[in-house]
């Protein structure tokens, strides 16, 4: 009975070391999938990580190009008011030369076109056509 009993107890010790081995070889198993996974996520972290600098510098590129447009823009709008301005006071000039004009032809009496018109009127009507 003893020995029996000693054996039973020998067997189950086996089963169990076995049962362990089986247990500690599944963990294990599973421990270097998890890692692999661990591994596979930083190495897609690091791309997405690269992937977000370089898209970051062509926006940062993107912006600097579109200050830069918005600046040439201002100074090309600058100028053109700038030019229309000039061109506001000429047009305000040419309508001064016409008044003057009109004026020296009622002065000098002169209200039939070109009759009678001296040189320096007929010049100053063609600058006045020109511009």
């Amino acid at each position: 009975m003893e020995k029996v009993r000693l054996d039973v107890k020998e067997k189950k010790k086996r089963q169990a070391r076995r049962i362990m081995e089986a247990i500690e070889v599944g963990m294990a198993k599973r421990l270097r999938a998890k890692e692999e996974e661990i591994e596979k996520m930083g190495k897609l972290n690091w791309a997405l990580v690269k992937s977000l600098c370089v898209e970051n510098q062509i926006w940062h590129n993107l912006a600097q190009t579109n200050e830069a447009t918005v600046n040439a823009l201002c100074t090309n709008l600058e100028q053109v008011l700038a030019h229309q301005a000039k061109d506001d006071d000429n047009r305000q000039n040419n309508a001064n030369a016409a008044a003057l004009m009109d004026n020296a032809q009622l002065c000098c009496g002169s209200s039939d076109g070109d009759e009678g018109r001296n040189d320096e009127v007929g010049e100053l009507d063609r600058w006045r056509t020109v511009y």
